[in-house]
């Protein structure tokens, strides 16, 4: 089978980790099914979008684009999968409608230089509806190559791809209404999209690499501080500033851990990192908090494998792909009802609460402090390879993609 993936977002050279499990998945399909061919298009998502707001920056960024700008290249991730380039700048959608054609028009040479390797593209699998997934549809009605799109936005949808109505633009909705089939990466998000009208989404969840993301295997013995772990962009949409408030409240439900026994460790970069940081000096938590900053994957399964509890109080996740993280390292988390989290976590790994609820919140990381012996590692990693594994997911690809090449409705049990 010859797949050709469109992702609407792309890691970079200046955002290493955008669409970063865009390009995981396509390699581990690659991994499991080494007879496929996979071919990832690119044309510098990101890294050439041009913020039409900031003239001197757009300018500076086209002239890059200009000077170290190549035709095409190719690139091999494993040996049956391949990442393709050709170039072309994207902006605002309100000016010229973003150059979406130039972009068709650079995934369409990437698609004839991957036909040209692999032999006839079997079919296009897009990530998110826009641009990705417009794009396969353009594609699919000139060379008539069937397609699939995962939908991956959160919230769903964008505000840009709404009408004032609340109704969805063409440039969503049509490429959802003409997929041979649609993926949501959760139950919510299937129900969201649904209720625009639309025929409900398979669910697949996002997919972690059981290899990587592993327990660690030992206990630490010499460890005297009970640690709360959290790992998301410094943006609000991640509720820092309510795991904030929910601490103070925390600390003062439990006084006698105030000495040196309990620790929060807190992951990510953006651009209120320095605002949340202020936050907690105000609420007076500083000393129990550990900026990290931006991390690697390497850190990212560390401090997973090291933490007793991953905690994060999210605004909204399709899907949450931290918890999922998280449990294949055997620990329990805390997290938000904000549509993802709900398909991860069950009674066996964790505690839900409630969006924006700093008091429910601190309750459940009392809870955990006390009672987190309670939680079975094992039964925690066991439950992840059910249903999170590279074997698990890439599995049910396989039986989209075949029975939308024979023509069958693709099914998923939730």
């Amino acid at each position: 089978m010859n797949i050709f993936i469109i992702p609407s977002w792309y890691p970079s050279s200046n955002s290493p980790i955008a669409g970063i499990f865009f390009k995981e998945q396509a390699t581990y399909i690659g991994q499991l099914r080494p007879e496929w061919n996979i071919a990832i298009s690119t044309w510098g998502q990101g890294q050439y979008a041009l913020p039409i707001r900031k003239p001197l920056e757009a300018f500076t960024l086209a002239a890059k684009y200009w000077r170290n700008r190549e035709k095409h290249h190719q690139v091999s991730l494993e040996g049956n999968v391949h990442e393709y380039y050709y170039g072309a700048l994207g902006w605002t959608l309100k000016i010229f409608s973003g150059n979406i054609k130039g972009i068709i028009r650079a995934n369409e040479i990437n698609l004839a230089l991957a036909g040209k390797h692999f032999g006839n593209i079997d079919i296009i699998h897009a990530h998110v509806s826009y641009p990705a997934g417009w794009i396969a549809m353009k594609l699919s009605e000139k060379y008539k190559i069937p397609y699939v799109i995962t939908e991956h936005m959160s919230p769903f949808p964008f505000k840009q791809f709404l009408y004032p109505n609340g109704d969805l633009k063409k440039i969503v909705r049509q490429p959802l209404q003409n997929a041979d089939a649609v993926i949501a990466v959760s139950p919510s998000l299937a129900d969201c999209i649904q209720s625009f009208n639309l025929d409900r989404p398979i669910y697949i969840p996002n997919v972690v690499n059981e290899q990587f993301f592993i327990p660690s295997g030992r206990t630490d013995k010499h460890k005297n501080k009970y640690t709360f772990f959290t790992l998301g962009g410094m943006t609000p949409q991640k509720g820092i500033p309510d795991l904030v408030a929910a601490i103070r409240l925390f600390l003062d439900k439990l006084p006698q851990i105030k000495g040196d026994k309990v620790e929060f460790v807190i992951g990510g970069s953006g651009e209120e990192a320095e605002k949340y940081q202020l936050l907690a000096e105000q609420a007076g938590v500083s000393r129990w908090i550990r900026w990290l900053g931006g991390i690697s994957r390497d850190e990212v399964v560390y401090h997973m494998q090291h933490c007793d509890c991953f905690v994060l109080a999210s605004y909204h996740e399709t899907f949450g792909v931290v918890f999922a993280e998280a449990i294949a390292c055997g620990k329990p988390v805390i997290a938000t009802r904000c549509g993802g989290p709900e398909c991860i976590v069950n009674r066996n790994n964790g505690i839900l609460v409630d969006v924006a609820n700093p008091i429910e919140l601190a309750e459940a990381l009392k809870k955990m402090y006390l009672t987190s012996q309670e939680y079975n590692s094992n039964i925690i990693r066991e439950d992840f390879l059910k249903r999170f594994s590279r074997h698990a997911v890439v599995d049910q690809l396989e039986n989209v993609y075949s029975n939308v090449l024979n023509g069958r409705t693709a099914l998923c049990v939730e």
